[in-house]
């Protein structure tokens, strides 16, 4: 889309991120307003979701013993990979173009959730992640990214975008 210089799709996929992937010239304010908008949601999210889940999974492994942080002597070069390598190409495919595609070829079906507008594409975009995590490593355990697939599909919806997913 933006090799083609299809800046309508581009934003209606949700693919811009602050128009960094559109063939037109880069503003620092949209770039700086998208990223901290992004930014944001993601720090709201992770805010209302990580506590619940640090104590569901202690509780469902039974953790004993204290929690040490630390970090790899390639931190960087891990997080970077899990940005460029993983979570964008998949935000990108799974949210950005499957999801408003689908939501696009049943467009009538479609619920109000807090705010978001999301349809059968939501649902569907998040088993097919699922399925395709499953494939990868044949696991009942990995199907267990539907659920943050339908949160990260919910921000797209929210937000317009990716990036808060990413």
């Amino acid at each position: 889309m933006a090799l083609r210089g299809d800046v309508a799709s581009v934003r209606a996929y949700g693919l811009a991120l602050g128009g960094l992937t559109e063939p037109v010239a880069l503003a620092a304010r949209r770039l700086a307003g998208d990223g901290l908008r992004a930014v944001g949601w993601a720090l709201l999210m992770a805010a209302i979701f990580f506590p619940p889940f640090w104590i569901g999974f202690k509780l469902w492994w039974n953790v004993s013993g204290s929690f040490a942080l630390t970090f790899p002597s390639d931190f960087h070069n891990r997080v970077l990979g899990q940005l460029l390598v993983i979570a964008l190409p998949e935000e990108a495919f799974f949210r950005g173009f499957l999801q408003s595609a689908l939501d696009g070829r049943w467009a009538r079906r479609r619920w109000r959730i807090l705010g978001a507008e999301v349809g059968l594409g939501w649902l569907l975009a998040a088993a097919i992640f699922a399925v395709g995590h499953l494939l990868t490593i044949p696991h009942p355990s990995r199907l267990g990214v539907f659920f943050p697939a339908l949160l990260f599909g919910w921000m797209r919806a929210r937000t317009g975008g990716i990036g808060a997913s990413v």
